[in-house]
């Protein structure tokens, strides 16, 4: 799955790929996950009454942001939107240290 991410290149991918399992990823659990990507969670966000911070990479082609993140931002109160510039899908590993600064920023 991971090596078919098209804005990826073949290294990045493998390295992806080793790092969900050397987590301990279980490979029936990461399967059965995919059917929760059809559920439509928009009636819920109204009732989000916390503090949300959505970070998405600006050149994601998995979960384009138009259609996703930018959209989300709209809808739910008292969000944090950070878009990475150049970032694609996957930024918790590709670009760690500027989700980690966000994440720092947010929650101090």
């Amino acid at each position: 799955m991971v090596s078919e991410i098209p804005n990826r290149d073949r290294a990045l991918a493998e390295r992806v790929r080793r790092q969900i399992l050397d987590l301990g990823a279980s490979p029936i659990g990461t399967i059965a996950c995919v059917d929760s990507w059809i559920e439509d969670f928009r009636k819920d966000i109204p009732r989000n009454d916390v503090p949300t911070m959505i970070i998405h990479g600006d050149d994601d082609r998995i979960l384009p942001p138009d259609a996703t993140s930018r959209r989300q931002a709209k809808m739910i109160k008292n969000v944090k939107y950070v878009e990475s510039k150049g970032g694609s899908h996957g930024l918790t590993w590709t670009r760690a240290d500027e989700v980690n600064a966000e994440l720092v920023r947010f929650l101090a």
